[in-house]
Formats: structure tokens, sequence, C-alpha cells
């Protein structure tokens, strides 16, 4: 899948469904592709909405974001993303910290 512009999710967090049928996820990405990174920088937090398709059984990734922001915004642990009402307006929080 890493040729792709679907990815699955590794250690996600707040998995909703929202208003739009879609469901969004934040995810840590520890252990993305079921190994870790060479090196811990290489790892990346990343807010995630798919669209499913449960007629056709399939899968759309609809966007992402975060991994273009990479290490500097990595989540070690439990992180929460909220929908609010105001059209494709997120809101994510999740713990920084450059020591880990």
């Amino acid at each position: 899948m890493k040729n792709t512009d679907f990815d699955f999710t590794y250690t996600q967090h707040t998995a909703w469904l929202s208003s739009k049928g879609t469901l969004t996820v934040l995810d840590n990405g520890d252990g993305r592709y079921l190994e870790q990174p060479a090196l811990p920088t290489m790892k990346y937090t990343r807010y995630v909405e798919y669209k499913i398709d449960e007629k056709n059984m399939t899968v759309q990734q609809l966007w992402e974001y975060g991994k273009e922001r990479g290490y500097d915004w990595y989540s070690p642990i439990t992180s929460v993303v909220e929908y609010q009402k105001r059209p494709r307006h997120h809101v994510w929080f999740w713990w920084l910290d450059s020591s880990v």
C-alpha cells in the first residue's frame, strides 16, 4: 500500500463517524507497515478521513494531515480529534514531547 493514496491506520485513536458518513481517525502511526522505522525521527502522527462504501466493500482515503509535518508533530501516546460544525473544520490535540 505504500505506492497508493491509501494508507491503513496504525495505533489509531478517536475513530468516529462524521455527519457526512465518513470515518475520521487520529493515527499515531507507531509500527507503521507492521515494523518500527530505522530511526525514531521517521515516525509521524496524522489525522485521516475515510469514505466507506459498505455496498461495494471499498474504502477510500479522502485526505490526511500530519504526514507532511513529520516527527515534529509525532505523538507517542493517546491523542484526540474533534469535529467542529463549520465545514471542513477539525481540531486535534496530541502530546508533543521532543524528549521521546
